[in-house]
């Protein structure tokens, strides 16, 4: 008896320990699977309404599950299971945070992971379908939206006061605004900043400011056929002389091609549709003539075909060419010009200094077309003191022999040069001689500055110039050349040598990334995804941006 006694506590003994070695061995099991958890590898990577994610294997691992959620896990807003370490989620909603977790799955006697905390990422904003939107798309009372075809069912626009974000109106697209790819939203007030969005349903699919010019008030409208010639001679110092859409032409009494003079007073000559491709200007020369010249010109397409016009803008003395005269300014915006034999401005026909001009303003224009041959540079301001050359939004190509001249000495104040935002291609001939095709100020004084633009092709087919590009030696001036594009700029040779930039020019941020044109070039838009659409000083496009569009 004693002995069945020891052998059922042997085996009892037995058992409970095997109970307990059981019972051991599944809570370090457990313990070992509740640390088991997958790690992220890399970055959480997000390109608009997708994140992708990758995590570290674990070993015997054959399947996991991901998780995506807005509010930590309160709702999953995705899941799936997956047999790699690594997962696409698509579709998201842009400007979101979101975060993900993920676990090992359970397989045969191997129980689940614990769930891994990957992190949380933002997905950027919705890529705007609006384009940027330029000058020439706003008048005092209306703007016009234009978008790119993004394959959103785009429906409707909300137009916002800047000021306060109330709402002003809210304006449906139709399918013909959808075709076009642009509304034009009327019945705004002048000089005011809108918010104006664009959406698919309920989703936002971009947005964009717009601000309304100063009301046009013009002082006389004509229509084509009227006579712009004496309506120019006739107009009073300030008047504004309106263009209905349609062509003129500046011809005399025997329809022969005479100059538009306009003299010793200061006038604008602006479409009233603010569309320069509806409006045009058979021309043969634009005169400013004497002290207190000086014009606006706005809107409207100049062609020198017809009236053989050897310069677009010339300026002069009262009585004779070199008389001595103050003009004011000379303003050229939203305009074509083309076909000239010599140069866009004329300003060297007096003594040094003899000709002076506040401001030289060309913006949110293309201009073109200057004979090869010609002696003259596209901007002759040499001997002319000005204060201020402003090139800005602005297309210039095929041009002739050199671009800004201003080399003959003067003893004014330093003048500014910007050149900013503006597509130059094409231009430079002259010979080996011809140096400073850029930019030619001598020994004057001068501030220039070159930035956020692109600048190709020089010289033009079959030419040869010099090897240096700018010139502008004296101590006190100021030279930049910063966030520009630069390609085939050279000296033309059988084997072209790039052109070369003075030590005094400080140059930063520079590209030289070629896009392919060639001296026929006339579109100049900038390839999808290229670079050079986000390498200005904002962040923006470089170049003029009606190519970015």
């Amino acid at each position: 008896m004693q002995i069945k006694r020891s052998i059922i506590y042997i085996i009892l003994t037995c058992f409970c320990a095997g109970v307990f070695l059981a019972a051991c061995k599944k809570d370090e099991v457990e313990e070992q699977v509740r640390l088991f958890r997958p790690v992220l590898k890399g970055d959480l990577e997000s390109g608009g309404n997708w994140i992708e994610v990758n995590w570290q294997s674990i070993k015997g691992a054959k399947t996991y599950t991901i998780q995506i959620s807005k509010d930590t896990f309160k709702t999953v807003f995705q899941s799936a299971q997956v047999d790699t370490n690594g997962h696409l989620f698509q579709n998201l909603d842009f400007e979101t945070l979101y975060q993900l977790q993920v676990k090992a799955n359970a397989e045969d006697t191997v129980y689940n992971s614990k769930w891994s905390t990957l992190g949380a990422i933002k997905t950027p904003k919705f890529p705007s379908v609006l384009t940027i939107p330029l000058d020439a798309d706003m008048t005092d009372k209306t703007v016009k939206v234009k978008w790119t075809n993004s394959g959103a069912a785009l429906t409707s626009l909300k137009v916002l006061l800047a000021s306060d974000n109330s709402l002003v109106k809210e304006v449906p697209l139709d399918g013909t605004d959808i075709t076009n790819q642009f509304k034009i939203v009327a019945g705004l007030t002048a000089k005011t900043k809108y918010t104006i969005s664009i959406y698919s349903g309920t989703a936002l699919r971009g947005t964009e400011s717009y601000t309304t010019k100063e009301p046009s008030l013009y002082t006389t409208v004509l229509k084509p056929g009227d006579d712009l010639v004496t309506a120019v001679a006739n107009a009073a110092n300030g008047d504004v002389i309106g263009l209905d859409p349609g062509s003129y032409n500046c011809v005399d009494a025997t329809s022969t091609y005479t100059n538009l003079v306009i003299s010793q007073k200061t006038i604008s000559i602006v479409s009233t549709s603010g569309d320069p491709t509806k409006t045009k200007v058979n021309f043969k020369e634009i005169t400013l003539k004497g002290t207190g010249a000086g014009v606006t010109l706005k809107g409207i397409e100049f062609d020198g075909s017809a009236g053989s016009a050897a310069y677009f803008l010339n300026l002069t003395g009262l009585t004779l060419d070199a008389d001595a005269a103050t003009f004011t300014d000379l303003v050229v915006d939203n305009c074509i010009v083309k076909t000239v034999a010599n140069c866009f401005l004329r300003g060297n026909r007096a003594n040094a200094g003899d000709h002076k001009v506040n401001l030289i303003k060309v913006s949110n224009t293309v201009a073109s077309n200057s004979g090869v041959g010609s002696t003259y540079v596209f901007f002759t301001v040499d001997k002319l003191q000005f204060t201020k050359l402003e090139l800005v939004k602005s297309t210039f190509h095929s041009m002739g022999r050199a671009f800004i001249n201003c080399s003959a000495t003067l003893s004014g104040a330093k003048p500014t040069i910007l050149v900013d935002q503006c597509t130059i291609n094409n231009f430079g001939s002259g010979g080996t001689s011809r140096n400073y095709t850029i930019f030619d100020a001598n020994a004057n004084p001068v501030d220039l500055t070159i930035q956020n633009s692109i600048i190709a092709n020089t010289p033009m087919k079959d030419q040869t110039i010099g090897n240096a590009a700018i010139r502008a030696s004296a101590a006190t001036s100021v030279l930049l050349f910063t966030n520009n594009n630069t390609f085939n700029v050279t000296n033309g040779a059988a084997t072209p040598a790039a052109l070369t930039y003075p030590a005094n020019l400080t140059m930063t941020s520079n590209k030289t990334v070629g896009l392919g044109w060639d001296g026929t070039t006339t579109n100049f838009s900038l390839p999808a995804g290229s670079e050079l659409r986000t390498s200005s000083s904002s962040g923006g496009p470089i170049g003029d941006p009606r190519w970015a569009q």
